[in-house]
C-alpha cells in the first residue's frame, strides 16, 4: 500500500443548473399495466371464446361463469316478459335523417302518414316543441307533434337507414317518442328473438359454442330487463333496453360490421344460426326463482379473473356472480410522463403509487398514491374504477404501476467524471445536482458517518486518495485519506455488518479485492487490508452489494465478454454463488435496494441512451423500473438513501 500523503485538493464549482438533455425523461416514465376491458362481472366474452376453442359447449361455458345457473324456456319458466321489446337507440334528439332501402316505408307523425320511397332522404326536426318532416329538403305537411312511427313490410328485405346514427334497421318498427324539452327519443320496437338477431356483441367468425353462449346470455339479460321494467318503461329512454353497451349493442342490420365482412345474410349467418339454435333458451337461478331470468351480465375480458358482483357494484353478493379465472384474459399497458401522471391524479408531484389491496379476482380494491400538492405532502386513495377514470385506462383491472422507486429504497445517482457534477434522481423523478471533486475523480456513494444516509465519495486514481463528504451538498471533503495504489477501483460498502460503510478497492491488474473495515482520517494512509482475495478474471468489472440481506456487502463482477454477472455471498476467494446473464455490451452494472426489501439487486446504466434499468431480483429478465437520466458522459455510483 502507499505510504505518501497528499494535501486535499477538491475543486468545488458553484452549480448553475444543467442542460435539459441531462434531465430528459422518456415519454413514458410511468407505465401502468393491466388487463381486460369492461366491468368484469359475469361472463367475459373472450373467456367464452377460449373455452369454446378448448372444446366446451355453450351450457358448460355458461354454467362456469354463472355459478349454479339453470336453463329454461321463454313461455314456460319465464312467464314474466314484455313483448314486444322497446330498444332505445337514440335519446334527446332534435333531428334525425332516415332513408328507405329496398322498399317503401310508411312514415306517420302527429296522426298524418306519408309514403317514403327508395332514393329519397327524409328528416325530422324539432322546433318550438313541434316536429317538421322534410323529404329531399322540402317540407312535408305542417309541423305537429313529435310522436310518430316508421313501419314497413317485407322484413327484413326492406330496411330503414339512419345515416347520422350509423345504423340500419330491418325488423320491427321505429318509434319517435316526444320529450317535453323540445326533443324526441328514437326507439326500435320488435319481438325478443328478432331483437337478438340484430345484436353485434361478438364477431360472427367466433366458434359456434361461443356464439350460442352469447345468444343465451343476451336473451337472459333482455328478459331480466323486461322483468325489471315490467310495470312501465325507463323514463330516460321510454324503453326496456338501451341499444348501446349501456345494455346490449343493438346494431340492427349489420352485426358483422364488428367482425369479418365476408358473412352472408342480414346479420351474419353464424350469429343468426346461434340465435335460432337456442331459441327461447335462457337462464334462471334459485336465488330469484324460475320465473325471473338471472342478471346475465357480460363484458369483453379481464386481466385474469372475473369479479364478485359486490366488489364492483353496490349491494349484496349474488351466488351466480362469483369470481372465476378467465381463460381468455387479455393485457394492455399505458405510459405517462411524470408530470402528466401527477396532473391526472390531481397532484403536483407523485412520489409513490402502489396497489395496496386487491379483490379475489386480482383487480385493485385500493390504489394508494403519495405525492405533493402546493408543497404539502398528500396521500390519496383510489378504487380501481376511479383510477381508471382519472388516467383514461382501458379497464379498472390494474396489475402494476412501474417507474417509481419505493420510499425507503435506494435512489439512483450519476457522476460525471469530466466535470465533477453529481445528478440525484429522487423518488418522483426530479433531478438535482451538486459539484464535488476534480475532473477525472472516481465517484461512489456510502454512509460514512453511520447516520443511514449515503453521501458522495471520491477516489483519485492518480494518487490513491479518498475524499468523503457527509452531506449531499457542495463543499470540501469532511474526511480525506489514502488507500491503495494508483489505478485501483474504489468499492464502497458495509463489509462487516456494522451499518457503517468503508472504502475498499479492487486491483484490476491482479483481479484481487482488498477489503478494509475502517476509514482513514487526517490525510493519513490506512494500513493493510483486513483481508484480500482473488475473484474473477482480469478485465472483469467489479461492484459490491448485499445479495442475501444479511447486512454485509460482498463482491460481484460483470464479464463483458459474455454478459454474465457473478455474485459471491462471502468476502472470500471462491466460485460465484449466483451467476446469470444480464444487460447488453457496454452497460455499466451497479447495485442497490430498489424495492426496499433489505437485499441488493442490480441496476444497469446504458451510456448509449442515458437509461437506467433496475431489476428487483438477481435473475435474468427485463427491468422492473426504467427511466432516462443522463448521457454518455455519466456513470452510476450506487444508491443514495
Amino acid at each position: 500500500m502507499q505510504s505518501k500523503t497528499w494535501l486535499l485538493a477538491v475543486t468545488v464549482v458553484i452549480a448553475v443548473g444543467f442542460s435539459s438533455p441531462l434531465a430528459a425523461f422518456a415519454a413514458e416514465d410511468v407505465v401502468v399495466t393491466g388487463g381486460g376491458w369492461g366491468h368484469g362481472i359475469g361472463m367475459p366474452q373472450w373467456g367464452a371464446k377460449a373455452m369454446a376453442d378448448s372444446g366446451s359447449n355453450h351450457e358448460e361455458i355458461l354454467r362456469y361463469f354463472y355459478t349454479g345457473s339453470q336453463f329454461g324456456e321463454v313461455g314456460d319458466e319465464f312467464t314474466v316478459q314484455a313483448e314486444p321489446l322497446r330498444i332505445g337507440v337514440a335519446q334527446y334528439r332534435t333531428s334525425a335523417i332516415f332513408k328507405p332501402i329496398n322498399g317503401d316505408l310508411t312514415v306517420c307523425l302527429g296522426g298524418t302518414c306519408h309514403t317514403a320511397s327508395p332514393g329519397e332522404t327524409w328528416a325530422i326536426a324539432v322546433s318550438a316543441g313541434l316536429c317538421q318532416l322534410t323529404r329531399n329538403g322540402s317540407e312535408v305537411g305542417g309541423p305537429g307533434t313529435c310522436n310518430g312511427e316508421i313501419t314497413w313490410a317485407s322484413q327484413p328485405g326492406t330496411r330503414v337507414e339512419f345515416p347520422d346514427l350509423n345504423r340500419t334497421y330491418a325488423r320491427g318498427r321505429v318509434i319517435f317518442d316526444a320529450y317535453p324539452l323540445e326533443a324526441f327519443h328514437v326507439i326500435v320496437e320488435l319481438p325478443l328473438e328478432e331483437y337478438l338477431l340484430g345484436l353485434g356483441e361478438v364477431p360472427n367468425s367466433w366458434p359456434v359454442e361461443a356464439l350460442r353462449a352469447q345468444a343465451v346470455a343476451a336473451r337472459t339479460y333482455a328478459l331480466y330487463k323486461a322483468w325489471l321494467y315490467r310495470n312501465g318503461l325507463r323514463e330516460s329512454c321510454q324503453c326496456h333496453l338501451y341499444g348501446s353497451t349501456a345494455d346490449q349493442a343493438y346494431r340492427g342490420w349489420y352485426t358483422s360490421s364488428i367482425g369479418d365482412m365476408t358473412e352472408a345474410g342480414p346479420n351474419g349467418s353464424r350469429w343468426t344460426a346461434a340465435v335460432q339454435a337456442t331459441t327461447g333458451k335462457a337462464m334462471w337461478h334459485a336465488k330469484h326463482g324460475s320465473t325471473r331470468a338471472l342478471e346475465a351480465y357480460y363484458f369483453s375480458s379481464t386481466g385474469g379473473g372475473t369479479e364478485n358482483n359486490e366488489d364492483v357494484w353496490a349491494g349484496g353478493p349474488y351466488e351466480y356472480l362469483r369470481s372465476k379465472a378467465d381463460p381468455g384474459a387479455t393485457d394492455w399497458e399505458k405510459g405517462f410522463s411524470y408530470p402528466a401522471f401527477a396532473t391526472a391524479l390531481g397532484l403536483d408531484v407523485v412520489t409513490w403509487v402502489e396497489v395496496t389491496e386487491r379483490y379475489v379476482s386480482g383487480s385493485p380494491a385500493e390504489i394508494t398514491v403519495q405525492g405533493k400538492k402546493e408543497g404539502a405532502a398528500l396521500i390519496k386513495t383510489y378504487s380501481g374504477s376511479q383510477f381508471k377514470s382519472a388516467l383514461g385506462l382501458r379497464s379498472h383491472y390494474v396489475t402494476s404501476i412501474t417507474g417509481f422507486i419505493p420510499p425507503g429504497s435506494d435512489q439512483v445517482v450519476l457522476h460525471e467524471p469530466s466535470t465533477g457534477m453529481w445528478l440525484y434522481r429522487n423518488e418522483h423523478g426530479s433531478i438535482s445536482n451538486i459539484y464535488f471533486g476534480n475532473p477525472g475523480d472516481f465517484g461512489f456513494m456510502g454512509d460514512w458517518d453511520c447516520d443511514g444516509v449515503d453521501t458522495p465519495g471520491l477516489y483519485r486514481q492518480s494518487d490513491g486518495y479518498v475524499y468523503l463528504r457527509n452531506s449531499n451538498t457542495q463543499g470540501v471533503a469532511d474526511v480525506a485519506f489514502f488507500f491503495g495504489n494508483p489505478g485501483d477501483v474504489p468499492l464502497a460498502g458495509d463489509f462487516d455488518g456494522d451499518d457503517c460503510d468503508t472504502v475498499s478497492i479492487y486491483r484490476p491488474s491482479e483481479a484481487r479485492f482488498y477489503v478494509i473495515n475502517q476509514l482513514g482520517s487526517a490525510d493519513k494512509g490506512l494500513g493493510a487490508a483486513d483481508f484480500s482475495f482473488l475473484y474473477g478474471n482480469v478485465g472483469d468489472k467489479p461492484f459490491v452489494g448485499d445479495w442475501t440481506g444479511d447486512g454485509i456487502d460482498t463482491p460481484g463482477l460483470r464479464r463483458d465478454s459474455d454478459g454474465f454477472v457473478y455474485l459471491r455471498n462471502t468476502n472470500t476467494q471462491g466460485v460465484a454463488d449466483v451467476a446469470y446473464f444480464y444487460g447488453d455490451a457496454g452497460d455499466v452494472v451497479f447495485a442497490g435496494d430498489w424495492d426496499a426489501d433489505g437485499d441488493d439487486t442490480l441496476g444497469l446504466y446504458r451510456p448509449s441512451n442515458g437509461y437506467v434499468y433496475l431489476r428487483n431480483t438477481n435473475t435474468t429478465g427485463i427491468a422492473d423500473i426504467s427511466f432516462q437520466m443522463g448521457g454518455a458522459v455519466h456513470r452510476p455510483v450506487a444508491g443514495a438513501r
